[in-house]
């Protein structure tokens, strides 16, 4: 029963590795127009990463003139959960199965924080046509990840 356990563990940490290394490395490819032959070029070297987001100093200016930068708020809360779910997998305590649970929750409530707010603003046109389009590894290794560290989650129920 004791291996069975460790290699649930395994999975649930191996799914939080894969989206913290999607963290960072770029999560978006970046689009250069030339002035002169108004020729678009994606650069995938100029991409930003996870930690781009994470402006700390400009969150808290925000917030203390009474505004919340949502984009930080989410990358915050997406550092977070990752962060939590590599250290609720490593730590036997017992409650680990719903602290693992906690911390998914924490990354999805930082993705649908992102998708409510890309939708509310003039964002909304570059996520609905271009999201997808322009996303790098490192977006689909945080979901490749989310979805491993469910899916270690599911089996050790």
């Amino acid at each position: 029963m004791a291996k069975k356990s460790a290699k649930i563990n395994l999975i649930y940490l191996i799914g939080m590795v894969v989206a913290a290394v999607g963290f960072c490395v770029p999560l978006f490819a970046t689009k250069i127009t030339n002035p002169i032959t108004k020729e678009t070029t994606l650069v995938r070297d100029l991409s930003p990463n996870g930690f781009k987001f994470l402006n700390f100093e400009k969150f808290f200016d925000k917030l203390a003139d009474g505004k919340l930068d949502w984009i930080a708020l989410a990358a915050i809360l997406l550092f977070c959960g990752i962060i939590l779910g590599i250290v609720f997998s490593l730590i036997n305590i017992k409650p680990a199965s719903t602290l693992r649970l906690v911390a998914l929750l924490v990354m999805a409530t930082a993705v649908g924080i992102i998708l409510v707010r890309a939708n509310s603003s003039d964002f909304a046109a570059w996520v609905g046509k271009g999201f997808w389009k322009h996303a790098y590894i490192g977006t689909y290794m945080i979901i490749g990840g989310w979805g491993c560290g469910l899916a270690g989650w599911f089996i050790g129920r």
